[in-house]
Parts: structure tokens; C-alpha cells; sequence
């Protein structure tokens, strides 16, 4: 059920900021409420996911270069949620496949999506978010005196 909406800002390619209304939903089980989200957007993320999942992948025809601090965490980031949504994806593939074995030989399921067509890694992060494992790392977000 609509809740409200809220205003909230992202980053594009070319680093300008864009503005855009968020709904909130009321889960009607548990009662609390949640944002929904476009694909193109992370939680907690204020660049476009396009924008830093080609910053990952260190691709030289990126368009906007983050500066140094950031990419640090964005890695730092990735590192630690890489493992869950690897794990996300193989129970995904278990479930759907009935099987238990990796469908892809020595591939990871998040190997075999990397650098292969964008949306990888908004998709990845949908489903790990969905399978009910956080998006960031507390840890990452102290303010650094």
C-alpha cells in the first residue's frame, strides 16, 4: 500500500544531480515502510548504478571519474557485499534449477554476469536486497575526522 512519496537525489554520468520522487510503501505483513526504488538506483548509492558498475569494472570509456575517495569505498563496498550476492544468485539458480551443483563449472553466477552487457550489477543488488541481506557497511560510513 502507498504510503507517501519522498524527494531524492542521484547522480548521472556526467556527475550532475537529478531529482526524483520515491514511493513508500507500507508492507501489509510487518507493517513497516519501505522506498521502491528504480533498478538504475542503489540503496545508498548516490551515482546511477551504470555509473558504478563501469567505475568497478575500471573501464577507460567510463564517463564520469569519481574521485579517489570515493571509488575506494565503492570497492570497499563491493568487497564485502560481493560474496552475498554471489550467494544470493547461486541460491536463486538452485531454486529455480533444482540443482546442487553451480550451473556455471568454475564461474561464479556474479563472474559470469560482470562485464557482460550493463544492469549486472543493479539486477545482482535487487535480488540480494529482496533475499533479505543488507546493502552497505555500517563500518563505511563514520565520518573520518
Amino acid at each position: 500500500m502507498v504510503h507517501s512519496t519522498v524527494r531524492r537525489h542521484y547522480r548521472t554520468e556526467d556527475g550532475k544531480k537529478q531529482w526524483i520522487r520515491i514511493r513508500r510503501l507500507r508492507c501489509k505483513e510487518c507493517r513497516k515502510i519501505h522506498r521502491q526504488l528504480p533498478d538504475a538506483i542503489l540503496p545508498y548509492k548516490h551515482y546511477l548504478a551504470e555509473v558504478i558498475e563501469e567505475a568497478l569494472e575500471s573501464r577507460e570509456d567510463a564517463p564520469v571519474e569519481p574521485d579517489a575517495r570515493t571509488l575506494e569505498r565503492w570497492r570497499k563496498w563491493f568487497t564485502w557485499v560481493r560474496a552475498i550476492m554471489e550467494a544470493v544468485l547461486l541460491s536463486i539458480q538452485i531454486q529455480a534449477m533444482g540443482l546442487l551443483q553451480k550451473l556455471y563449472g568454475d564461474e561464479t553466477p556474479l563472474a559470469a554476469r560482470c562485464g557482460k552487457g550493463g544492469g549486472w550489477l543493479a539486477d545482482s543488488m535487487r535480488k540480494s536486497i529482496n533475499a533479505g541481506y543488507p546493502a552497505y557497511i555500517p563500518s563505511l560510513h563514520v565520518v573520518r575526522g
